[in-house]
């Protein structure tokens, strides 16, 4: 078994179009509830499988050896659609890039997943129609752990845009 291998890390991504009637951003946890409880809430949903780059990896792997390093902090957004490859550094046409707002551990016995959130509110990244994101461990640059293409979700000042991150390693 080769090193890379050893982290058999897959997801997806789901990105929801929000009405601003959902609640306060300052809890996201109690907002996603909120959106599986009143799903008239959601205008648009999209949803794609993401691609672990080959950084990716490396850094999951050397996670529990690392010392004061930083793991995943940001969630990136862009409007580029090219397929996502193992090489990808960076995304494609990156547009606004904000800070983790949850990250959720779970497992099913088996396999260990992870649930990663991000919320763009109602004054942020408008005018745009994304189409691309990415987890990343720095506000500016960094290594890109992930990057995934999704159907197109337009953003503007009338609502929120959520983005969840369902992560399993088997």
């Amino acid at each position: 078994m080769r090193w890379h291998d050893v982290c058999q890390l897959s997801g997806r991504i789901t990105v929801y179009t929000v009405d601003p009637r959902v609640g306060d951003l300052a809890d996201v946890e109690r907002l996603f509830a909120r959106i599986a409880e009143a799903p008239q809430l959601v205008i648009a949903r999209a949803a794609s499988r993401n691609k672990t780059t080959l950084n990716g990896k490396r850094q999951a792997l050397a996670l529990p050896f690392a010392q004061g390093s930083t793991f995943w902090s940001h969630v990136a957004f862009g409007i580029n659609s090219a397929a996502p490859t193992l090489g990808d550094a960076a995304l494609y046409d990156e547009k606004i890039r904000v800070p983790i707002a949850s990250v959720t551990p779970t497992d099913d016995g088996v396999n260990a997943m992870l649930t990663v959130r991000a919320v763009l509110s109602q004054t942020q990244g408008n005018g745009f129609t994304y189409t691309e994101a990415a987890i990343v461990n720095a506000a500016v640059g960094g290594l890109l752990y992930n990057r995934v293409v999704y159907p197109p979700v337009e953003k503007t000042d009338q609502y929120y845009l959520f983005a969840q991150f369902d992560l399993t390693q088997k």
